[in-house]
């Protein structure tokens, strides 16, 4: 298969934007299907699941209804801690009071709500004997960092090292390869450490226009 270098490098190139508005962004969903609940999982090495109940009839008793509400902020908040923007980790709310998502926390073996479960590479941690992590209750925020940290923190740390060098990988292999498509005063540019450039001159000085020749090498 013939390589296109300039969609190689164009490629490369915006891999490098997208990984840096990535950690600009909280990752934060409510899922309304198991089947995009199962998609939050498996594409995301780590996953913070809250399982809660609403419906119609509840959201009639205000005093419920105002603390489901604070544990929704709560739970978006969190998701915008440093740590995890950097650490790739999913937030996922779901409602099991949904017609298609009832299943979900009899799969897990949840028997209280609200209920928080964390996920590494789709797969839920367990603690020993005791089996699938849980946290109950109407929890502020500090209290789920905690459940957090507790069982993943090193975990998301080593991620954010793996991420940032990844990244810094394809921010040199870009940088050491993009095409220069401008001459020099009438000169093309040739190659620089191994990689290729190319170019037309056309850059005025003092009203003067400069037409260099095509040029193209490989620097050593």
């Amino acid at each position: 298969m013939k390589l296109n270098y300039k969609k190689l490098v164009m490629l490369v190139g915006i891999t490098l934007v997208s990984s840096r508005l990535h950690m600009l962004f909280a990752k934060h969903v409510t899922v309304k299907s198991e089947k995009r609940f199962d998609r939050a999982l498996d594409n995301n090495k780590f996953a913070v699941v809250m399982l809660f109940e609403e419906d119609k009839q509840m959201r009639k008793d205000r005093e419920y209804k105002n603390k489901v509400n604070e544990l929704k902020r709560m739970f978006k908040g969190a998701s915008k801690l440093n740590t995890y923007r950097k650490g790739d980790v999913e937030f996922v709310a779901v409602n099991v009071k949904k017609k298609n998502l009832q299943d979900v926390a009899d799969n897990f073996g949840v028997t209280q709500l609200p209920t928080f479960l964390l996920f590494k590479n789709g797969v839920p941690v367990r603690g020993g004997v005791k089996g699938v992590v849980q946290l109950n209750g109407f929890i502020s925020e500090k209290q789920l960092q905690e459940f957090i940290d507790k069982y993943l923190l090193e975990s998301i740390e080593e991620n954010i090292k793996e991420i940032a060098e990844r990244r810094r990988e394809a921010r040199e292999y870009y940088y050491y390869n993009r095409p220069y498509y401008s001459g020099y005063y009438g000169y093309p540019y040739w190659g620089y450490y191994g990689s290729p450039y190319w170019g037309w001159g056309h850059h005025g000085y003092y009203g003067r226009r400069y037409y260099g020749g095509f040029g193209f090498g490989f620097g050593w």
